[in-house]
């Protein structure tokens, strides 16, 4: 499942292309991604002369902000979320034979005859519309997220009060889209193995030191995926707007890795699973 950085990746991508052009309808595909929408047929007369006036991002999540000069109401925002398997795809690189595949749910028609697809092979994606309240910069449906692990100042500091006195593996409340947003299983077992923390500790176990620890890895290893574009791993069902793969894969240090000798110690690296989750972590550093 894309991640914070893959996810940052991609509105990158689609804020380059897409903020300020006028849209004609969209064409829809496959209901499942529409799940959370009563008709979705409703995008194809709002998206119809309407501009995305910016294009942001919170944990996995895009918020897509709609324009139109016509509306008589405002806030109103598209959420789009990639599942596990979702890419988005410009045609303006692709060129437009590529965007027409089974897999394009929804597809933005610019009026230069230019396109921005949702692509999602395994229908888990989620494609909604939501509306802010006064004031607010995120919509009701995501008001629950925790900070942002890639925009707030202190990621984790949520997380940290809830680890006081938290009997849970920091694995699992890493993977909390309540305490923190934007961490999957692949960027939390990178940050646990920079902190040199076992993903199985206790959260109350932590100490403040060990937490600053955390904070300043994710930092490090998530801005370093975002400059490389993110991780596409053997499936490579993660690309990029233009189609391109990911370099981040190639840096990771203990996830995937399991056999391998630990970059530090040389140990094996181990793979545990737990709740249908795999972890990787060295034993002997992580000890």
């Amino acid at each position: 499942m894309p991640e914070a950085p893959e996810v940052e990746t991609l509105r990158r991508g689609l804020e380059s292309f897409a903020v300020g052009r006028p849209m004609g309808p969209p064409r829809l595909g496959r209901a499942r991604i529409f799940r959370d929408m009563e008709s979705p047929e409703v995008l194809q007369g709002l998206l119809d002369g309407a501009v995305f006036s910016s294009i942001r991002r919170h944990g996995k999540f895009l918020i897509l902000d709609i324009s139109r000069d016509d509306l008589g109401e405002s806030g109103l925002v598209l959420i789009l979320h990639m599942g596990m398997s979702g890419q988005l795809r410009a045609s303006a690189v692709c060129g437009l034979q590529a965007m027409r595949v089974a897999h394009a749910h929804l597809t933005f028609c610019f009026l230069d005859h230019t396109e921005v697809a949702f692509i999602d092979p395994r229908t888990f994606g989620r494609v909604y519309l939501d509306r802010l309240a006064d004031g607010e910069s995120l919509p009701p449906t995501l008001s629950h997220l925790g900070p942002d692990i890639l925009l707030s100042q202190h990621p984790f500091a949520k997380l940290r009060d809830r680890a006081v006195d938290s009997r849970v593996w920091i694995k699992k409340m890493l993977l909390d889209q309540c305490l923190v947003a934007g961490i999957g299983n692949m960027y939390a077992d990178e940050v646990l193995f920079g902190s040199r923390i076992d993903p199985r500790r206790e959260g109350r176990s932590l100490s403040r030191s060990e937490f600053d620890s955390m904070e300043a890895t994710a930092a490090e290893v998530l801005n370093r995926a975002v400059k490389l574009g993110g991780s596409s791993l053997a499936d490579r069902s993660y690309r990029d707007i233009d189609g391109d793969l990911g370099r981040f894969q190639n840096e990771h240090l203990a996830y995937g890795r399991e056999g391998e000798p630990c970059p530090r110690c040389a140990t094996e690296i181990v793979r545990i699973v737990s709740g249908g989750r795999s972890s990787f972590f060295c034993p002997s550093c992580q000890g």
